[in-house]
């Protein structure tokens, strides 16, 4: 089993290879399609109006992330 020095150098590593960003009102569709493979995990959302609205404020508030 690796020891936490080594799995916090590979976590650390894998921070710094990719771009966190905020998202933005043009990655709402990714967003949606994201929810459409995770729903029969957490319950219906893409065609569900108060998780397309809580998901456009968080997208305009900043509250919402993209890796790219």
């Amino acid at each position: 089993m690796p020891d936490q020095e080594a799995v916090l150098r590979r976590i650390m590593g894998v921070l710094t290879a990719v771009n966190v960003q905020p998202a933005t009102i043009e990655d709402f569709e990714s967003w949606i399609a994201l929810a459409g493979e995770v729903e029969h995990l957490f319950g219906a959302m893409v065609h569900d109006p108060s998780f397309r609205d809580a998901l456009k404020e968080a997208l305009r508030e900043g509250r919402a992330f993209c890796v790219r």
